[in-house]
């Protein structure tokens, strides 16, 4: 018999004992007997257990015939994993400028040059014309557009947003004539979003949704979201809120939280309440993004697991609404709530295995204003990561977008026998490059302590994590 290397245990705070077999999708509850039998056989290896924990763990798959049994397991997930991909919606970003009217405190971007000039016509044809082409080789039916930047809505670009905004409406007609949906967004401060309030309702059909950064209440909003004279910024993302609302266009505020100020949180429903934005058809509640600084820690970072814990928390003391707070942003709960239900026997439970840490490979790219096409958002802007240009022409660096692509955790040392490799893929290949050295060093995550506090409480499989833009 042979002991799966995807195999691992939980002892939760209450005492309560567990065995998980990431590959075969099993979490089961054990008898300290049987947990005392398998992490001795886990030691040393071939020690005798009794026959009824031999028999529960080879009902488990936790015991295998062998290791060939292991290889086929892992070839069908596998296939299972790139069906899923292919089926992904491609997200294209398009960041026409990289100067922005505010100097956020923990902004991830601080490095790009601001004086870049925004995109012009020339640019914006060619980056149209690039997404037709990727969209066509990709065969996907549907893809989404972003708008973003720096600041996309910014007044002194209006002639370039209007540029973009017709070209996008022809591009999102020209792919439904040939049978494929293609959806438009916006990310924005939308501290000057009034000043685009005509343009807005020319094209307010196309706009699926927009998305507004509201970091909480007036006080705690203006100490971070600051403009470059040093005020706040709090009232005119309010009057911004109001103008997309009031045009019907779907909006949702953006909270970007890290260690010390996940506690704001509260404070989003309280600004929403209090400018009678619940219960508006049109307002779509709070997209919780955590703090990220992929090149370089500060001590604002907050990872996800940490984020998951503090937000149970709030729930159980009562002090979120719990619907109104959207948590897509966090991939490694949404891996281990798929986990959780296929462990559970959900016959409506999908493929939750990650062979990437990286769930948007082959399925998102940025346009930028330096004329680069890059595969990660976050490396936007660093030229060494670029995987191809599109001026003058449109031409791919082939060898760096396959290694963006074909990152996967099997080809990773370090992570092929990691007993939760299928549930954290070797984390975020950029981040691995930048603070590890090489994108052959994994860089882990705190999915096990999410998989934990599912088991201490139900609170962390009530979070919402609907699919509205990434996944």
């Amino acid at each position: 018999m042979y002991l799966s290397k995807y195999c691992d245990d939980i002892l939760t705070d209450r005492g309560e004992r567990y065995l998980l077999q990431t590959l075969a999708g099993r979490i089961d509850p054990v008898t300290p007997e049987i947990y005392e039998d398998y992490k001795r056989l886990k030691r040393n290896g071939e020690e005798t257990v009794p026959e009824e924990t031999k028999r529960f763990l080879m009902e488990g798959k936790y015991l295998l015939e062998d290791e060939g049994q292991e290889k086929k397991m892992v070839e069908q997930a596998y296939e299972s994993y790139l069906e899923k991909m292919k089926n992904k919606p491609v997200t294209f970003f398009n960041y026409i400028t990289y100067d922005c009217n505010l100097r956020c405190s923990y902004c991830c971007y601080r490095y790009l040059d601001r004086e870049t000039p925004v995109m012009d016509k020339t640019y914006m044809d060619n980056v149209f014309r690039a997404m037709v082409q990727m969209q066509e080789k990709s065969g996907r039916k549907c893809s989404r557009i972003v708008l973003s930047g720096g600041e996309p809505l910014l007044k002194e670009n209006y002639a370039s947003v209007e540029y973009f905004f017709r070209k996008a409406k022809q591009h999102v007609e020209n792919e439904a004539a040939a049978g494929r949906k293609c959806i438009f967004t916006i990310f924005t401060n939308a501290t000057q979003a009034p000043e685009f309030k005509e343009l807005l309702m020319e094209y307010e059909d196309m706009v699926s949704l927009v998305f507004v950064t509201l970091n909480g209440k007036k006080e705690h909003h203006d100490r971070e979201r600051i403009t470059e004279d040093g005020r706040g910024s709090f009232d005119d993302v309010i009057k911004g809120i109001d103008t997309f609302l009031s045009l019907g266009i779907n909006t949702l505020t953006v909270c970007n939280v890290g260690k010390k100020t996940v506690g704001q949180l509260p404070g989003i429903y309280e600004v929403a309440r209090e400018n009678k934005w619940i219960g508006h058809p049109n307002f779509k509640g709070c997209f919780v993004s955590r703090i990220k600084d992929h090149r370089q820690e500060n001590d604002n970072v907050i990872s996800e697991d940490e984020l998951v814990k503090a937000v149970v928390s709030l729930m159980e003391e009562g002090e979120l609404h719990e619907d109104f707070y959207n948590f897509g942003d966090l991939k490694q709960l949404k891996t281990a709530l798929q986990f959780m239900e296929a462990a559970g026997k959900n016959a409506k439970a999908g493929s939750y295995h990650q062979f990437s840490g990286c769930n948007n490979k082959g399925s998102q790219y940025s346009f930028s204003v330096d004329a680069n096409i890059y595969a990660c958002a976050p490396s936007m802007g660093l030229w060494e990561y670029a995987v191809g240009n599109f001026m003058p022409d449109i031409v791919y660096d082939k060898e760096m977008k396959d290694w963006w692509e074909s990152r996967s955790f099997l080809n990773i040392p370090k992570c092929r026998e990691c007993s939760v490799a299928f549930l954290c893929g070797g984390g975020c290949a950029f981040e691995a490059v930048e603070k590890n050295g090489d994108c052959n060093n994994p860089n882990c995550s705190g999915i096990k302590n999410i998989l934990k506090l599912f088991l201490e409480t139900d609170a962390a499989s009530r979070l919402k994590h609907d699919d509205l833009l990434y996944d």
